[in-house]
């Protein structure tokens, strides 16, 4: 008889580069939105918090004297 038959022989080459492209797309998706929440953390963590306002005498011991 002469081999097995396989359905799949044919489709599998095509569809693994399409496969291939699709899931190249997503990854490099996928890469985008992680570098945007890495650096939107990193924006965050460097903001400096807004200081309390200074008003009158920032030391208040009793001057020697």
């Amino acid at each position: 008889m002469g081999g097995s038959y396989n359905p799949e022989t044919g489709r599998r080459q095509r569809g693994m580069k399409v496969k291939s492209s699709e899931r190249e797309e997503r990854l490099a998706a996928a890469l985008r939105e992680n570098l945007k929440r890495r650096k939107s953390r990193t924006r965050m963590l460097k903001k400096p918090l807004a200081p309390e306002p200074v008003t009158g005498r920032q030391n208040k011991a009793a001057k020697p004297g």
